[in-house]
């Protein structure tokens, strides 16, 4: 395993961590920043545990499904 150091700019720190949030799930095992309160550590959730489960309850509870008429019809094409 190989260790990297990122320097991105605060203005898209945001962004850049919800890139590597997407991404953990198959290729980053675990990642830990440090910053001046405290420090941001992501590791990977097994699938299938409790807690992969707990995570895709909530996901699919949050992120109501739409057919493709619906997406059209609320983008007014």
């Amino acid at each position: 395993m190989q260790t990297i150091q990122i320097e991105v700019r605060e203005d898209k720190l945001e962004l850049f961590l919800t890139i590597i949030n997407n991404l953990k799930n198959d290729i980053v095992q675990s990642i830990k920043i440090p910053n001046k309160l405290n420090s941001l550590d992501i590791e990977a959730i097994e699938k299938g545990s409790i807690e992969y489960e707990e995570l895709q309850a909530i996901k699919a509870q949050n992120n109501p499904k739409y057919s493709l008429d619906e997406v059209k019809a609320q983008l007014g094409l």
